[in-house]
């Protein structure tokens, strides 16, 4: 093949990330999801099957609603957990850092009216302020 017919160089590097990144979305596991009541907890731990938990766990109201989503890196909540009244309603939001609360909590009454957000650095509350629902 002579060099006028070769395809020109420029793109290449980006078509082989672009393809490189394809894969790894592809390839990438789903989060690994328990029930909240197969997790143990063991000095500052949760465990599944004996091994510290990453993943999801799941719990629920006894008519099956939401109760709560616990997101985990390597046994500690880590993330957004989320969790609702018996009658489906978002009742708090708390981010995780390492197990420790960090960064914007926020809390719902049963109407779902907000009623409270709290700010925290590495489970030290910053700052905290209050809504009167009306």
């Amino acid at each position: 093949m002579s060099e006028k017919d070769r395809p020109p160089m420029k793109h290449t590097p980006l078509l082989i990330l672009a393809a490189l990144l394809a894969c790894l979305c592809a390839c990438a596991p789903e989060p690994r999801e328990a029930a909240y009541s197969a997790l143990e907890w063991k000095d500052d731990v949760y465990f599944l099957e004996g091994k510290p938990f990453t993943g999801i766990a799941r719990d629920a109201h006894k008519d099956g609603k939401p109760k709560g989503e616990y997101p985990f890196k390597e046994g500690r909540l880590h993330g957004l957990v989320r969790e609702w009244w018996d009658n489906g309603r978002l009742s708090t939001e708390t981010n995780f850092d390492s197990g420790k609360r960090h960064g914007l909590n926020r809390y719902w009454n049963l109407k779902g009216q907000l009623i409270k957000e709290q700010v925290y650095e590495h489970d030290k509350s910053v700052s905290e302020k209050h809504y009167d629902p009306k």
